[in-house]
């Protein structure tokens, strides 16, 4: 039997009482929403991210590009993928990419820059 705080909507529910207060889904007529239908994923369409990417040519330098996530779907083998869109380009990743190509912070990805300029000057002299 599902109860209030079962509820995804239960820290913020106004019509529970306290922590003794029990609800059955049939009682609730605000929504009730169980917690264990809903996964959390680690990015949202519309969020913006930041890709660090190295040029495979020329001086072979280290960029990041702001863009948003225009898309997530779920794949056949059951595992996500997501579009990075900037500027009509758009490139797929999946969520193994967050935090080695894609970061959700700028801060991490000028991090990531940093690292793979003096690892790329190391690797050349």
């Amino acid at each position: 039997m599902s109860v209030c705080k079962d509820c995804i909507h239960y820290d913020i529910c106004q019509y529970h009482i306290d922590e003794e207060t029990t609800m059955t889904v049939n009682e609730c007529s605000h929504g009730f929403k169980h917690k264990d239908q809903y996964i959390n994923l680690p990015v949202y369409v519309g969020q913006t991210v930041w890709r660090v990417y190295q040029y495979s040519f020329g001086d072979r330098r280290v960029e990041i590009e702001e863009g948003k996530v225009s898309m997530l779907q779920q794949k056949v083998d059951k595992s996500w993928k997501f579009r990075f869109s900037h500027n009509g380009s758009v490139g797929d990743f999946t969520f193994n990419d967050l935090g080695l190509r894609i970061f959700t912070s700028k801060k991490d990805a000028e991090e990531k820059k940093a690292q793979m300029e003096v690892y790329h000057s190391e690797d050349c002299y």
